[in-house]
């Protein structure tokens, strides 16, 4: 797992490979974005920690909001590809 995390953080700090130049966010919804990806990487990160039963449907909520945000090309800072990938690991 911990071989991800660290290929996570490498691919989103690589301009060449994350993208850096790519950012279609509106400027209005740049900070709000990037702490929604942050909360959604705490969230998962406590309900693996609690072991909730609700884990899973709770981590498919949280992988389809960070899918979309790939999708429309709103992951912008190494920050909100990081936080995208540790939600989407599963």
């Amino acid at each position: 797992m911990n071989w991800l995390i660290g290929w996570a953080a490498l691919t989103a700090s690589q301009p060449a490979i994350a993208g850096k130049d790519r950012c279609d966010r509106p400027a209005d919804q740049l900070a709000e974005v990037s702490a929604t990806l942050k909360g959604l990487a705490a969230a998962e990160e406590q309900d693996a920690a609690d072991m909730r039963d609700d884990k899973a449907d709770r981590d498919q909520d949280r992988v389809k909001t960070a899918k979309s945000y790939a999708k429309k090309g709103w992951l912008c800072t190494p920050e909100d590809r990081f936080h995208a990938a540790w939600v989407m690991r599963h």
